[in-house]
């Protein structure tokens, strides 16, 4: 009788290690997936903030020119170097105003890609999840406006 039970245990040695081979790729990739997601919204985050940013400090006059230089009055080493990028990462850069009078709009747009946050494995952990390239954007377009308020040496730029 007790040899019968112990047949009857021996049918299930193994089958929790092939359960945990079958789930375990979908549970890395929700995990990968998770911490990506996570990755893209702090790079969406801190281009936001750059944005406002150099917005701020050209509706003040700190901003002569929009070339990509390495000069602290130049909108694109601004905004690169607080996101904490190469200058040639950020692409269509471009700032407008409707005038140079206190009180008027000034815009200040560019793109950011949305891999640049990643880093080693994460990098191409996206390209890992099947249709991952349908649902998201290959980079994020930031804008910020803000009201100039000093009339000075602003300019218009489209990088």
């Amino acid at each position: 009788m007790i040899a019968r039970f112990r047949r009857a245990d021996r049918g299930d040695d193994g089958a929790a290690a092939v359960e945990f081979a079958l789930v375990l790729p979908l549970l890395l990739i929700t995990v990968f997936g998770i911490i990506t997601f996570g990755l893209m919204l702090f790079t969406l985050i801190t281009a936001q903030h750059s944005a406002r940013e150099a917005a701020r400090q050209a509706v003040v006059g700190n901003f002569t020119t929009c070339s990509g230089t390495s000069a602290p009055t130049d909108l694109k080493w601004f905004v690169s170097t607080d996101l904490g990028l190469d200058p040639a990462v950020v692409t269509n850069l471009s700032m407008s105003r409707t005038g140079s009078n206190p009180g008027d709009q000034l815009t200040i747009s560019f793109d950011v890609p949305t891999d640049e946050g990643m880093s080693g494995a994460l990098a191409g952990a996206l390209n890992l999840v099947p249709g991952a390239s349908f649902v998201l954007p290959e980079s994020f377009t930031v804008t910020a406006d803000s009201r100039v308020e000093v009339v000075g040496s602003l300019v218009s730029c489209d990088l």
